[in-house]
């Protein structure tokens, strides 16, 4: 009779996401891993055949959940600008409350130097939410909300720049204020 999976995938990989946040990746052993969500390596390694394996799932379900969170956000404003905004106000300010306000993206490329796959995903993976950021900014042109002598493109390269200089601004600074700094990124000159 074949075993059957006892654990919730998805419980275990935000276990693992929370723990790879604070820990970082290269500094999460297999042994913490196991701690965080109860499995033993067999069920870890059957489950997800390798701690690299389990950091791109991470990874994906990171960029999906922030992915959904924009959307969320646009449709609550009602507004692809001030959507876009919201998001990164909000997501800035649930990173911070839970202690890095890194984006785990971000945290995955600059630890993945030596180690190929988890670089290639995490530039996958940045590259595809500045495609969404541009997508969004294209949208937000097209109804009004934005005008720009740039494309879409090159003003969502350049939040995303902001975005994730701010970040880093923000670990070194923990008592600045995301929403100010997040409208500066957002304001008419910044994106004009």
């Amino acid at each position: 009779m074949a075993n059957t999976v006892k654990f919730c995938r998805q419980q275990v990989i935000k276990q693992a996401m929370t723990l790879f946040w604070i820990q970082g990746f290269q500094a999460t052993s297999t042994r913490m891993l196991q701690d965080a969500t109860g499995l033993k390596p067999g069920s870890l390694y059957a489950a997800f055949g390798s701690k690299r394996g389990l950091t791109e799932e991470v990874l994906e379900y990171y960029a999906d959940e922030m992915a959904n969170q924009l959307d969320a956000t646009t449709r609550q404003t009602g507004s692809f600008l001030a959507g876009l905004q919201e998001f990164f106000c909000s997501a800035i300010e649930q990173a911070k409350n839970q202690g890095n306000a890194i984006c785990l993206l971000n945290k995955a490329l600059t630890e993945s130097a030596n180690d190929g796959d988890t670089l290639i995903k995490a530039q996958c993976l940045l590259a595809a939410t500045e495609n969404r950021i541009a997508t969004q900014l294209e949208q937000a042109m097209a109804v009004g909300e934005l005008t720009s002598s740039r494309t879409a493109q090159q003003l969502a390269q350049q939040v995303q720049i902001q975005i994730m200089g701010l970040r880093s601004y923000l670990c070194a600074n923990p008592s600045a204020e995301p929403r100010a700094l997040v409208a500066q990124v957002f304001s008419l000159a910044a994106l004009g």
